[in-house]
């Protein structure tokens, strides 16, 4: 009988380790899977904190003032975002730093469908209509203190820091913010 007590003890400690060993692995399995949904969320965050600098834009009317220093503080190289300005005189100047986005805007969405001067804006074929592109080499006649053109307020392409626009973002096919439109109110 004693023998029978020992082996019977022996088996209910062996089922005891083994459960536990099964929910040691059930709680790793489980601590695993919600580690990977938190990233998933933080990736997804970060993510949606990094556009925030841009979308606050969308929709929005800001001063010439601060597209201003949207445009000095994007032109560096490398950035894949561009500033487009569309000022009441019917420039369109498109401020992209190495002229890589411009080159695929025929695949953006969401461009506005008028300028500044109610005049359409954008041909679904390849090109914003009568858009300048402004690379890195005609920055030259960007003042940071006065916008487009120098201090001469007649200069083609003025940025009035005083003056109303009206924000947009545009999205390439991956959903990437890749331009953001100004039109002057």
């Amino acid at each position: 009988m004693g023998n029978v007590l020992k082996w019977l003890t022996l088996a209910v400690s062996l089922l005891i380790v083994v459960i536990l060993i099964v929910n040691v692995f059930g709680i790793q399995k489980t601590g695993k899977q919600l580690f990977d949904t938190g990233m998933d969320m933080l990736t997804e965050n970060t993510a949606g904190l990094s556009e925030s600098n841009y979308t606050q834009y969308d929709g929005s009317t800001v001063d010439g003032r601060r597209v201003i220093d949207l445009i000095k503080n994007n032109w560096v190289a490398d950035n894949t975002v561009s500033i487009c300005v569309c000022t009441k005189d019917g420039n369109n100047i498109m401020y992209d730093h190495d002229g890589v986005v411009f080159g695929s805007i025929a695949d953006l969405k969401g461009f506005p469908t008028v300028d500044a001067r109610n005049q359409p804006f954008a041909n679904n074929v390849s090109t914003v209509k009568g858009c300048t592109i402004t690379n890195n080499s005609g920055i030259a006649t960007y003042d940071v203190n006065t916008g487009y053109g120098d201090a001469n307020l007649n200069a083609a392409g003025y940025i009035n820091a005083s003056a109303p626009f009206k924000g947009s973002i545009q999205r390439d096919g991956n959903d990437n913010i890749r331009v953001i439109t100004f039109i002057q109110k």
